[in-house]
């Protein structure tokens, strides 16, 4: 019971996680009711199974790695990079970053240097977090390069 109250409150902290996780959940369930009902003639492919088990863990963790990036975004209205000031524009965007297991989307805020009309743009989640080029967690660029 202790472990169901701990998945529950975690879920219910990071409400987002709870559908990959049922995911994960429900493939790994499934591909076990297939093995143990199996025939015995050789059974499944576990080259295949190793897949979708890998390919919906690819989701939660490209989910989770979406909630800690959001972690990064100031609560500020007001930031300065470079001795510059910024603030922050009224709407979010989504910004699509590329991670080793996939891609992750995270609504997140531009700010744009106080006092110039259509100036420079700068996403402090990028910077604050070490996004390489603005688009890359650090664990992508190297295996990208």
């Amino acid at each position: 019971m202790e472990i169901v109250n701990g998945i529950t409150s975690l879920v219910t902290h990071h409400p987002s996680l709870a559908e990959p996780l049922l995911q994960f959940l429900g493939v790994v369930d499934s591909l076990a009711a297939e093995v143990s009902g199996g025939s015995g003639g050789g059974g499944p492919d576990v080259c295949d199974i190793e897949r979708r088990v890998e390919a919906a863990a690819d989701q939660l963790v490209c989910r989770g790695l979406g909630q800690i990036l959001s972690a990064f975004q100031p609560d500020s209205d007001l930031v300065e990079a470079d001795g510059v000031q910024y603030r922050r524009m009224k709407t979010a965007t989504l910004g699509e970053y590329f991670a080793r297991r996939g891609s992750v989307e995270i609504e997140r805020h531009l700010y744009r240097q106080v006092g110039v009309h259509n100036g420079p743009t700068i996403v402090p989640l990028e910077l604050r977090s070490g996004l390489v080029g603005g688009r890359w967690t650090p664990l992508a660029a190297a295996a990208a390069a």
